[in-house]
This record gives C-alpha cells, sequence and structure tokens, in this order.
C-alpha cells in the first residue's frame, strides 16, 4: 500500500517465534532532491525510542517529528526551532526532554509534552556533529564539533560549562557511565580517552586507520564500540587496569561507501549483539563475542547511516523518507547466520522510502 504526504514506518520481522531480540535501524542521509510533497528535503537523524516507547526522527531545515510505534505509527508531534540539519538526538533520562544537535551550531533541549523549545545552548563556531548525556548523576550533556572542541552543559543553563579543546574536528563522542571519563573520536583516526574533571589525556586508543564515525559504551561499561570511515567496527577493553593493547575485536562486513556518511553503530541491551549500517545498503548484525556475522540485511536503495537496537522487547519502527512512503508488512529471511530470532527494523535511508 503506497502513502503519499507524509513519512510513515512499517515493521519487517525476520523468521521464528521469539520476539525477544528486536533492534530499531535507522538509517539517514541528506538529500537535496526537491519534492513535491510535504516531506522535508532531508532526514538525517532518528533516535531510538524512549522506555515509553515514542521514536523520534529530524530532518533539515525542519522540525523534529515524533512517532508512535504501535497501530498506525501515526506522526503525534512536531518540533521546529533549529535552522539547518539536525545532526544528532538524545533523551533525557526520564523521557520528559530531548536533547537536539544541529549544524546551526547550536544544542536544543526541548519539552516532549508541549513541543516547545526550553533552551538553546550557544558555544559551538561550527558544525555540532554528536551529542551524549550523562548516565547518572547530574545530568550534563556532551556535544562534538568541527570547531575541534567537546562542550559540557548543564541542560538548565545556556551557556556551556566548560570546552575541551581537541586539536581536531570531533566526529564521536561518548561518556562513560561513571562520568569520570571522556571517549572522542575525530578526522585524526584515534580515539582519546580524557580524565573528565583534570581534562586531560588518559591514554588514546590506535587502530582505526581513518575518520571514527561513532563511539558507544557496552552495557556494562566494559568495552567500548567504536566504527570508522575505514569500513572496520572494533571493540576496546575500558576496564582500569587493562592490558596496553586494548584493542579486543574487528568486526568486518559494513563497507563505508563512497560518500563517506558518519555511519554508527550501536549494542543490543544485553551487549551480545552489534549492529552498523553500510555504505552497501545494508544492515549488518554481528555476534559480539565471537566476531560471527549474523545477519546482513538487505532493502534500501542507499546509504544505511544509523542503526539502534530497541531498549524494550516491542515491536519497533523502520523508517525512510520517500515522496511516494511505501508503508508494508512483510516478513524475510536474512542472512547469512542463524535464524533464531526476530528483529523489528525501522530504517530512514537516503533512498527516501519507508520500509
Amino acid at each position: 500500500m503506497e502513502l503519499t504526504g507524509k513519512p510513515h514506518r512499517c515493521f519487517f520481522e525476520s523468521s521464528q517465534a521469539d520476539c525477544s531480540k528486536d533492534i530499531l535501524e535507522k538509517s539517514l542521509q541528506p538529500d537535496s532532491t526537491p519534492q513535491v510533497n510535504t516531506l522535508p528535503l532531508a532526514l538525517w537523524t532518528a533516535r531510538s525510542v524512549s522506555p515509553t516507547h515514542l521514536p523520534l526522527t529530524s530532518y533539515a531545515n525542519v522540525p523534529k517529528v515524533l512517532w508512535k510505534t504501535y497501530g498506525q505509527c501515526e506522526n503525534y508531534g512536531v518540533m521546529t526551532g533549529h535552522k539547518q540539519a539536525i545532526l544528532d538526538l538524545q533523551w533525557s533520562r526520564d523521557s520528559e526532554v530531548i536533547f537536539s544537535a544541529s549544524a546551526d551550531m547550536s544544542v536544543a533541549s526541548w519539552n516532549l509534552e508541549t513541543g516547545m523549545r526550553l533552551r538553546k545552548h550557544i558555544g559551538h563556531e561550527e558544525v555540532i556533529n554528536c551529542l551524549d548525556i550523562s548516565k547518572r548523576g547530574q545530568e550534563l550533556l556532551l556535544s562534538g564539533s568541527d570547531d575541534g572542541y567537546i562542550g559540557i552543559w548543564d541542560p538548565r543553563q545556556k551557556a556551556a560549562i566548560d570546552f575541551i579543546d581537541t586539536e581536531f574536528p570531533v566526529t564521536a563522542v561518548t561518556l562513560s557511565e561513571a562520568g569520570n571519563e571522556i571517549y572522542s573520536g575525530g578526522i585524526d583516526n584515534d580515539i582519546k580517552v580524557w580524565d573528565a574533571r583534570k581534562q586531560e589525556v588518559i591514554y588514546t586508543l590506535r587502530g582505526h586507520t581513518d575518520t571514527i564515525t561513532s563511539l558507544e559504551i557496552s552495557p556494562d561499561s566494559q568495552i567500548l564500540l567504536s566504527n570508522s570511515h575505514d569500513s572496520t567496527v572494533r571493540t576496546w577493553d575500558i576496564r582500569p587496569f587493562a592490558p596496553v593493547d586494548r584493542s579486543m575485536r574487528t568486526y568486518d562486513g559494513a563497507p563505508t561507501g563512497l560518500e563517506k556518511n558518519l555511519i554508527r553503530a550501536s549494542w543490543d541491551a544485553k551487549g551480545e549483539k552489534i549492529c552498523a549500517g553500510a555504505g552497501d545498503r545494508t544492515v549488518v548484525i554481528w555476534d559480539a563475542q565471537s566476531g560471527k556475522l549474523l545477519y546482513k540485511l538487505p532493502g534500501h536503495n542507499a546509504v544505511v547511516n544509523d542503526v539502534r537496537f530497541s531498549p524494550s522487547e516491542g515491536p519497533i519502527s523502520k523508517f525512510n523518507r520517500s515522496s511516494t512512503p511505501n508503508f508494508s508488512d512483510q516478513r524475510f529471511q536474512s542472512s547469512p547466520g542463524p535464524q533464531t530470532a526476530n528483529f523489528y527494523l525501522a530504517n530512514l535511508a537516503s533512498d527516501r522510502k519507508t520500509r
């Protein structure tokens, strides 16, 4: 069934009846093709559902959009305010506020119920590529920008608490669960681990040979996941007193492609699986422990930029943008790998189609 006029989501389900493994896969990329409908010109990022099952997507030069994941998956909320593309999103810990990072060089916070912007945080001098939020203690935001700085923000204040100079554009950033270490990656190909209090590099993780595109810490806080333009996903031992060589495993099978987008990778809720988008228009899923490629899921006609596992066990949706969004419900066998779980997939991709 073809639907026009606004983006829609649909559910894709793999084989078997065990629905305990759900992932939200989001593929996003700017597109300058004019559209003669209500869809925006570019869809840049989306964030996994909150604990209350409310996915969030955002577009270039247009509002962030909220979607329900059940029933007809209707769009129920729109938030406006950024002047340029929204490149990253984070939920607050209580799921009542949404934080956004934009190419307009600002970070913003938004009230989920009213859709109103609470604050606009100014301080960066270039595009803001990435955003992360503290996991416990005082709620803080981290932002990484092309200006080479990591911004540290208190969401209750407009001005930044501080900026950390990294010398190179920052393309990925994440904060440890304890809040004492900051992990950053950029165009120098290295991952730097910072003492958050002293703002000094503690050690550097080397192994990638191109720009770092994403960083995410495992649910048990012991392993760092990284993706890079060198077409590899890697894991690193970040436990205290780990060996000098902290590199653990390299995962192949997700090529970056010629467009060199900031493709992201993520963990599942149990730290057992890893997924990433790819420049060959697929979603790739590995077993985190063995490194075995479990699934390589086709379907898009362009780069898959961002992939997220669902934090819950309910079905999630798959986003995209098209002049005639396709809303369907179909089964497919993912391969290679054993068919042992149901995956409900939701993507936003360069091909501008909802799948």
